[in-house]
């Protein structure tokens, strides 16, 4: 009985253990959206996590980053360096 119990306290002590990641997001838009918008941000979010989901990430909770001047997008800059690019 002393190895289910402990078992069971692994389980919630794991559980327990956050975890914080940030994560550069680009995104290439073909709209008009206006990105700053709480909606807009709240649908970008959503799918996000249905694509970590399929892929098997459960328990996400996401949100995103304001920058100091209250935004959360910013325009990029055209850098003449390529990046390696990762898609799920």
């Amino acid at each position: 009985m002393t190895s289910s119990v402990s078992s069971s306290v692994d389980i919630i002590s794991n559980a327990l253990v956050k975890r914080t990641q940030i994560v550069r997001v680009e995104m290439e838009m073909a709209s008009d959206l206006d990105v700053e918008d709480p909606d807009v941000q709240r649908s970008f979010l959503q799918q996000i996590e249905q694509r970590l989901k399929a892929k098997g990430l459960r328990a996400v909770q996401l949100s995103w980053r304001k920058q100091p001047d209250g935004k959360v997008f910013h325009k990029k800059k055209n850098d003449k360096k390529k990046e390696k690019r990762d898609e799920f």
